[in-house]
C-alpha cells in the first residue's frame, strides 16, 4: 500500500504541481480532463483489459475533443504544436495516476 501510494499520490501531485508552475491553468485543465482517457489505455495495458465497442468510440472522442480544445478548434494548428516542459509534467502526472487507479485492483478488500 505504501509503494502504491508513493507512486500514485506523491508522484502525481509533485508532478502537477510542477507543471502548474510552468503551463498555463486551461493547459492543465484540458490535458488533466484527458486523465480518463489515460487510465483505459493502462488499463488495456497492464490488466489487458479490452475496449469494449462503447469504450474505444468514448475514448477516440475524448481525444479528439481535447485536441480541438488544446488547437482552439484550428485543425490546422497540429503541425505547429509543441509541448512546453509544464504539459510533459502534467502528461507525466495523468499517467502515474492512472497507474495508480489500474493498480488498486490488486489491492486486498480490506
Amino acid at each position: 500500500m505504501c509503494g502504491l501510494s508513493f507512486a500514485g499520490i506523491t508522484r502525481f501531485t509533485i508532478f502537477y504541481f510542477l507543471g502548474l508552475q510552468i503551463t498555463t491553468a486551461i493547459n492543465a485543465s484540458v490535458l488533466s480532463g484527458a486523465t480518463s482517457i489515460a487510465i483505459a489505455i493502462v488499463s488495456f495495458i497492464i490488466l489487458r483489459i479490452k475496449l469494449t465497442h462503447a469504450v474505444i468510440p468514448g475514448t477516440v472522442l475524448g481525444i479528439i475533443d481535447s485536441l480541438v480544445i488544446i488547437l482552439n478548434g484550428d485543425l490546422n494548428a497540429i503541425s505547429t504544436m509543441a509541448l512546453g516542459v509544464g504539459d510533459l509534467f502534467i502528461i507525466a502526472a495523468m499517467t502515474f495516476w492512472a497507474i495508480y487507479t489500474v493498480c488498486l485492483k490488486w489491492l486486498p478488500p480490506t
